[in-house]
């Protein structure tokens, strides 16, 4: 039996990048190995993939690079480290995105970039739709085409025949969702094959969207980027481990990632640490983040200690949400609870902690203790 797997990044960049990446997430593939960045938060709110991150929201004011290209390149540029965090593994990186726009246009050549530099293999797949373009995109388009070129000869480029003929039938709202879905199917058929059931593929002449996708099949059997299951279930612990560094760097990056990664990250602080961890489900958690145990003073079962983390930038943790937590210990009769906040604990919120075994803490305090234990 085949114990090996495919071991890949996708990158979804901005909005068509989003739709894809859902769809992958949709159709079963490893939530772990998706990740969405965006520079608009309307459309940052709308992905449910805890692998998010929103670029530049204090040079857009979270705006999005409005079909500018120049301030895509320097929106990626601002965040530039958080994404050489995520792409420090030794795998197959697929970036996806839509040309003629300003978020995937400005990163896409930096990311090619970086990529070849480090000597990382990537493919970049693209929808280049010349016939919807204005003249300034079309030339935007180009000049990106060209630019990623200069690094990586893996470009695929979906032929402008097919995509025009989905949007004359369907339109453009619904053409462009129809391609996303049809680029995520072939995708996931791919990504989820096993090393023998690789097949080897040729592509034709005519760069349609399954010919396309092929490309990538002869590629990857080629350079047979596989890993064992176990290899590959690391993944999610080396994530944390990158993204936790990265926000020790620069403590702002914690306010550009999803409420479910950063309660990860805290369990995976309290998890490196020796504590049995549970993170609870997203919804319904009866105002629990996560279950840790710990061991009794001298003998018996472990202690049931609940969490609840506060992803703050500037609003402090009131005396309500104390209180709320007193409710929850009892609820689910734990020893003690412990509030993890990025912001900080108003005077009343302190004085109502003391005599109800309700820890505060400041998630870089956290962070600064677990150096010891997560180098």
């Amino acid at each position: 039996m085949n114990n090996t797997v495919l071991n890949y990044k996708v990158f979804g960049i901005g909005n068509a990048g989003s739709r894809i990446v859902s769809h992958l997430k949709e159709k079963g593939l490893p939530p772990e190995r998706l990740f969405y960045i965006d520079t608009d938060r309307r459309d940052f709110g709308r992905n449910t993939l805890n692998n998010k991150f929103l670029f530049a929201e204090e040079l857009l004011g979270g705006y999005g690079t409005l079909g500018n290209k120049d301030k895509g390149r320097e929106a990626f540029l601002q965040d530039r480290d958080l994404f050489e965090r995520l792409a420090q593994d030794k795998c197959l990186y697929i970036v996806v995105g839509g040309l003629g726009g300003g978020t995937f246009s400005g990163f896409a050549s930096i990311i090619a970039e970086l990529l070849s530099k480090d000597g990382k293999q990537c493919v970049f797949i693209t929808t280049f739709p010349a016939g919807t373009l204005d003249r300034t995109q079309r030339f935007n388009a180009l000049d990106v085409l060209s630019q990623i070129n200069d690094y990586t000869d893996k470009l695929i480029l979906l032929g402008e025949k097919h995509i025009s003929s989905i949007l004359g039938t369907h339109g453009k709202p619904d053409g462009y969702e129809i391609i996303n879905k049809e680029i995520a199917s072939i995708l996931e058929q791919l990504l989820s094959a096993k090393e023998d059931k690789i097949i080897k593929c040729i592509s034709g002449p005519e760069c349609k969207v399954e010919e396309a996708i092929e490309r990538i099949c002869v590629y990857i059997h080629k350079n047979k980027f596989f890993v064992s299951l176990r290899e590959s279930k690391m993944m999610l612990k080396n994530i944390l481990k990158s993204l936790l560094g990265a926000i020790r760097d620069r403590p702002e990056h914690v306010h550009k990632i999803s409420s479910r990664r950063f309660e990860e990250i805290v369990a995976y602080i309290y998890e490196a640490a020796g504590y049995r961890t549970e993170l609870t489900p997203a919804t319904r958690d009866h105002g629990v983040d996560i279950k840790v145990w710990t061991s009794p003073p001298i003998i018996g079962e472990d202690l049931l200690n609940i969490v609840q983390t506060k992803q703050q930038r500037k609003m402090k943790v009131g005396e309500s949400e104390v209180r709320a937590m007193v409710g929850a210990k009892v609820y689910q009769k734990a020893e003690r609870g412990v509030i993890v906040t990025t912001s900080g604990f108003s005077k009343s919120a302190i004085q109502a902690a003391k005599h109800e075994k309700i820890d505060l803490l400041r998630f870089y305090e956290l962070s600064d203790a677990a150096k010891e234990f997560i180098k």
